[in-house]
């Protein structure tokens, strides 16, 4: 599927108002603020945007902050301690509709065949209850508020101080709600307080640039109706077939739509089952980086594990590169839902051709085989003991693609933490980690188990273990022990009626219902790690663990 560069939403410029005593006032307050200007004709108004400022895309599942943008220019912030911060002072347009925020909720209903639609009420009553629920850098108080009319349209300003427990510094919040014939548009501006002196010029002089326009459209959010959506409980009910040709669907549906909400000076391109979103400047060069990373590793995945969730469709990871870490900050910045409860295929990174680059490939590895796994077999996934679990995350987040295979070489902290710990006697044999509970795991010198585990899963998978006739079916066996245990741990809720609830309706209960099944398998860890090491290993004597260690440890050390 192909998207045409015209179904990207852009910002259209336009030039200074032609009242000259505003021309003036704006002049004086915010010279460069009438560079660009952001409208919507769904709401119905336009605003100028300080010049430089570069628009930050939304998030996909994100349907009331309407528009982000980020200053060109940070201010430095300096604590008591002498630790210095940099901050980027943000803009965003969040929306409250009167009939939304005052109405029902309504529930999600099935139209057709291959038809869903939905309309869920703004989860914020007002601006005030937004930012009691989303604002997470610390405490803040009301320093002032004013009402006033700007271009006809009553205004609420507010001048807002968060002065505790934030990581950046003392911050100020200035935020203009504009009551506009049935909807607030709330304007806020998050800068330091430090550089609130001097962009107060800008800020104000944006404000006052608000003007209403024609509305066109429905009022309401951009996915109130019309879309498509299944919820993954029901999902879990179709067969892999089926799956396969909603989970697709859904797929090019969110993809058309990741699109059109790119800023127009991002680009976008489709390669093999991936998408890539691209905003380093550099012709997709990084991009194209991170794309050999993230293909290869797919790749290993469905060579090494092709029994987890056989025949299951995995939908194609979208990966965004940003043009920085203050971009990406910005992107991630958001009061909408995490899509999909904490499942979505969005791989987010920034451009960094420095020492923090191998950490954004890190990530990216990781990320791939979260959406992996969780579309092939979630509740294995979400199943997996502390030392598979761990030393899996681990292992493949230092694997290195060299053209389209990867390579597993131990990190060095590794090889050195293990050796120290052989020193002083304090190895964890793989029979002892194997029945590590979480808490055990997790206890004192936990980042001698941690090496441990992404050792031992090295040697089992890439390293001599995959070889070893004694050892070559381990993983394999071990999985579908596990797979074998929760399938009959769940027949049994079933039986017992435990599992017996209504199906989600909104993004909300359904990210509550996976919250309460991730946690259940969580508590049910140590049950599951006891009878998956019997299963696998109940037959094995002291002889076969002797020579299993023997050959792990030469490995290692």
């Amino acid at each position: 599927m192909r998207i045409d560069r015209s179904t990207i939403r852009t910002t259209s410029a336009f030039g200074l108002g032609s009242a000259l005593g505003v021309l003036l006032l704006l002049v004086m307050l915010a010279p460069s603020v009438q560079a660009q200007y952001h409208e919507d004709d769904r709401f119905g108004y336009k605003i100028g945007i300080p010049n430089g400022w570069q628009q930050i895309p939304i998030q996909v599942d994100e349907e009331w902050i309407i528009a982000k943008y980020l200053c060109d220019k940070a201010t430095r912030y300096t604590d008591d301690q002498g630790f210095s911060s940099d901050h980027k002072t943000d803009m965003q347009v969040i929306a409250f509709i009167d009939k939304v925020t005052d109405g029902p909720k309504v529930e999600a209903k099935e139209t057709g065949e291959n038809e869903f639609t939905i309309s869920i009420n703004n989860p914020f009553k007002d601006y005030p209850d937004y930012l009691r629920r989303t604002f997470n850098e610390g405490g803040w108080f009301e320093n002032g508020r004013e009402e006033r009319k700007v271009g006809g349209v009553d205004v609420t300003c507010l001048d807002i101080k968060v002065e505790k427990l934030t990581r950046s510094g003392p911050m100020r919040i200035t935020t203009w709600i504009f009551h506009h014939d049935g909807v607030d548009i709330a304007i806020q501006f998050q800068c330091l307080e430090d550089g609130y002196k001097k962009q107060r010029g800008l800020i104000l002089g944006s404000l006052r640039s608000f003007k209403t326009i024609p509305r066109t459209g429905q009022l309401g959010p951009a996915d109130q109706t019309g879309t498509r959506r299944i919820t993954i409980t029901k999902m879990d009910k179709l067969t892999p077939d089926q799956r396969r040709l909603q989970r697709m669907e859904l797929e090019k549906q969110l993809i058309e739509k990741t699109v059109s909400r790119l800023p127009n000076d991002w680009e976008h391109a489709e390669v093999g089952n991936f998408l890539l979103l691209d905003h380093a400047d550099d012709k997709f060069k990084f991009a194209k980086k991170i794309l050999t990373q993230a293909q290869a590793v797919m790749s290993w995945l469905e060579k090494t594990f092709p029994e987890v969730g056989e025949g299951e469709y995995v939908r194609s990871p979208i990966i965004r590169v940003c043009k920085d870490y203050d971009e990406e900050k910005a992107f991630r910045k958001s009061s909408g839902s995490s899509g999909w409860s904490g499942m979505g295929t969005e791989i987010v990174v920034h451009r960094d051709l420095g020492f923090a680059g191998e950490y954004e490939l890190q990530w990216v590895n990781r990320r791939v085989m979260d959406i992996w796994f969780q579309d092939r077999d979630r509740e294995l996934y979400w199943a997996l003991p502390p030392w598979l679990g761990t030393g899996l995350r681990q292992f493949i987040g230092s694997a290195e693609a060299k053209g389209k295979r990867l390579q597993f070489r131990p990190e060095s902290w590794e090889t050195t933490t293990l050796k120290i710990a052989a020193q002083k006697r304090e190895l964890v044999a793989p029979r002892e980690l194997m029945r590590l509970s979480s808490g055990d795991f997790l206890g004192e010198s936990v980042s001698i188990r941690v090496h441990s585990a992404t050792s031992l899963v090295r040697f089992l998978v890439a390293g001599p273990g995959a070889r070893n006739r004694l050892t070559k079916d381990v993983l394999p066996d071990y999985l579908e022990n596990l797979k074998a245990v929760i399938t009959e741990m769940e027949e049994k809720d079933k039986a017992e009626k435990k599992t017996d609830s209504e199906d989600p309706t909104t993004e909300e209960e359904e990210e509550e219902q996976f919250k309460v099944e991730r946690e259940k398998w969580q508590q049910r860890r140590q049950e599951i790690l006891d009878q998956v090491f019997e299963l696998t290993f109940g037959e094995w004597s002291d002889a076969d663990w002797k020579r299993f260690e023997q050959a792990y440890y030469k490995s290692i050390l």
